[in-house]
């Protein structure tokens, strides 16, 4: 499951870095749903997965948009610390794979975060909407470890 996470540099690579991360999030969360010991996981995976997927479609109808800011320097988001948790493996055993399915929707956020922060002027509908990315991937976080107790 590698993803290849590009060099955050201008608002199109930082876009895509997003479109990969809700990539990720969704492949995670499926990998979890398969080791959930019983229905409440697999339903909370189940939405998990369907929200990243919805969340990846409303990127991807603002990605044109992105592409005009592309020339302005975005070297200012840094994209290591996302990259090295969604790059990883989904966990096989639980509830290791609640706990990582928790980081990742945690790095997910922090990303969309910093680009809602660096396009609020230039871009302030995409700010919006990675605002929200970001707090429902937030809310996600805190639900699992409800769960997890």
């Amino acid at each position: 499951m590698a993803r290849q996470f590009p060099i955050v540099a201008d608002a199109a690579s930082a876009f895509r870095f997003a479109l990969e991360a809700e990539l990720a999030g969704a492949d995670f969360a499926a990998a979890a749903e398969v080791v959930a010991p019983g229905e409440p996981w697999r339903e909370k995976f189940e939405v998990l997965t369907c929200a990243h997927d919805d969340r990846l479609q409303k990127l991807r109808a603002h990605q044109s948009g992105v592409d005009a800011a592309a020339a302005a320097d975005w070297s200012d988001i840094d994209g290591t610390g996302p990259a090295h948790v969604l790059e990883g493996e989904p966990a096989a055993t639980w509830p290791a794979a609640a706990v990582q399915m928790a980081e990742v929707e945690d790095a997910i956020a922090a990303y969309h975060e910093a680009f809602a922060a660096r396009a609020a002027d230039a871009l302030a509908d995409d700010a919006r909407l990675f605002a929200k990315a970001a707090q429902q991937a937030r809310s996600a976080a805190a639900e699992l470890r409800a769960m997890l107790g």
